[in-house]
């Protein structure tokens, strides 16, 4: 039997729609979570699967030159990062999966694989990673680049991104956390690994300071449809959000 599934792509966490007819007040409140604990409640009762949140990381100046309309008109900004919204959202519902945006490009893959497993512990195993790579000269400038990385090599970069987050998310093995009192083992440390990864690009010794997440590692999302970003899906794990 073929399943349906369904998902409900939402911008990031910024001013929408704001000054319209239905509006309300978001145009002061856009920065509080309950618009997005509503709406995730909303999706849920509706048996959507998941929610992706997206982000962005610029305030965009193309139109003359300058911010003024971006701003004036609440465009692409100002933007919240979505990551600290999940574990809101989780405690507002039971079983939806809640995916935030992350960009590969800018995180180091130990701070990402470190985040997304408190993530999957906070949301007791319902959060997911939409990983992009990012677009904008701007974006990579408020990172220290003076121009984004050409766009094939920002997929090789988040092809062996995700190879090292899967290496620190297998850091730990299955039955490394004992917690015996009696003997005082929190964890049998043959059990937990270095990854000694050395890429082209990224590099990290691990393992990784946490104990594994109920799905192991979050779920990952590509949007990405060019053939760069088909290597990168390769070494993405199975979605596992537990309906």
């Amino acid at each position: 039997m073929k399943m349906f599934h369904m998902g409900w792509f939402v911008p990031g966490g910024g001013v929408q729609g704001w000054g319209s007819k239905w509006a309300g007040s978001i145009g002061t409140n856009w920065m509080l979570p309950d618009l997005y604990i509503d709406l995730s409640r909303a999706l849920e009762g509706a048996y959507f699967d998941y929610i992706i949140i997206e982000d962005s990381l610029m305030i965009a100046d193309t139109f003359r030159g300058t911010m003024e309309y971006a701003l004036a008109h609440a465009q692409t900004a100002p933007k919240n990062d979505p990551l600290p919204m999940l574990p809101l959202l989780a405690q507002a519902t039971s079983h939806i999966g809640l995916l935030g945006t992350m960009t590969s490009t800018f995180y180091p893959p130990y701070t990402a694989a470190r985040l997304g497993t408190t993530l999957d512990h906070l949301t007791r195993g319902r959060v997911g990673l939409n990983v992009v790579t990012a677009s904008s000269h701007r974006s990579a400038q408020n990172y220290g680049l003076e121009m984004h990385v050409e766009h094939d090599e920002r997929y090789a970069m988040a092809d062996e991104w995700m190879q090292v987050c899967n290496a620190l998310w297998n850091s730990w093995e299955p039955d490394a956390v004992v917690v015996d009192e009696e003997r005082g083992v929190f964890a049998d440390f043959t059990k937990v690994h270095t990854i000694d990864f050395k890429g082209k690009y990224y590099s990290s010794r691990g393992p990784l300071n946490t104990i594994p997440g109920p799905q192991r590692r979050p779920v990952i999302c590509q949007a990405g449809g060019s053939q760069q970003a088909a290597p990168s899906r390769r070494n993405m794990p199975t979605p596992s959000f537990r309906l």
